[in-house]
């Protein structure tokens, strides 16, 4: 029986919120100011949360399954849509509803973005 093997990185993701960003959610759709202890309690289980989440992203845990899929996603649709010629924020923006979209997928799938040597990342490199 044949036996590939394939190299593929995995990297943090440039369109993750910030604490900036996180701390302006936090006072502009909780009321939730930055002097009270629930916006330090906050920031805290943000922080903490994130911290989970980049070594995930880094360092994946693979399931010990027989057989393991992986593709390729390629943004890049031609001329007329091409993921790369929007601008960063746009892209930013569609990008934070992706962890909605893979929560409702089975139970038994993990999504990782992985970037191959000599493919194109994230920023277009």
């Amino acid at each position: 029986m044949p036996v590939y093997s394939y190299l593929s990185l995995t990297e943090e993701s440039e369109y993750i919120t910030t604490d900036q960003e996180y701390a302006e959610t936090l006072a502009q759709e909780q009321n939730i100011g930055p002097d009270s202890p629930k916006f330090a309690e906050a920031m805290n289980s943000f922080r903490e949360r994130m911290k989970h989440y980049r070594q995930d992203r880094v360092y994946p845990t693979l399931p010990d399954w027989p057989i393991i899929c992986f593709y390729n996603m390629n943004k890049r649709r031609g001329e007329q849509r091409n993921w790369y010629a929007l601008p960063y924020d746009e892209r930013r923006k569609l990008m934070k509803g992706t962890p909605r979209l893979a929560a409702n997928l089975p139970a038994k799938s993990n999504s990782l973005s992985p970037a191959r040597p000599g493919s194109t990342t994230g920023n277009g490199a």
